[in-house]
């Protein structure tokens, strides 16, 4: 981010807005922006009972694409997506969870553009690393 403090042009990083904790959980729980956008929506109302329908819906995005967020932030132990259909809920494993997800979201909703780099940045990183393995015929 660039910031016209006294006639010069600074560069502030992304990771210098964002403290260390949440910095943390970003990187353990929240694999794309998508998957932050689907963990507002379903912190938004805790006891609603969400499908990957309506996730997508919402989101607009593909079904599939609503359904790869709601599993990774499963398996991140944010959510609990239990019964047949599957229907998903906000539901932390631990009173931790629960804390730094509402970091996150409040900073997420404060702070949009250092949040949505940084998340974006572990995206490309993980791109880069993907890319510098792929075979290429020259």
């Amino acid at each position: 981010m660039q910031d016209f403090h006294r006639g010069r042009l600074e560069y502030v990083n992304p990771e210098d807005e964002i403290p260390a904790d949440v910095r943390g959980f970003l990187r353990a729980c929240i694999r794309s922006v998508g998957h932050m956008e689907a963990l507002v929506l379903l912190m938004e109302g805790p006891n609603q009972v969400w499908t990957e329908s309506s996730v997508a819906g919402r989101l607009y995005v593909p079904e599939a694409s609503a359904r790869s967020f709601l599993r990774d932030l499963a398996a991140a132990g944010l959510l609990d997506g239990s019964g047949a259909p599957e229907r998903w809920l906000f539901a932390p494993s631990d009173a931790a969870l629960v804390d730094q997800a509402s970091r996150a979201v409040l900073l997420y909703r404060q702070r949009l553009l250092p949040m949505t780099r940084l998340i974006r940045a572990r995206d490309d990183a993980a791109a880069q690393l993907a890319d510098a393995f792929r075979i290429r015929k020259d």
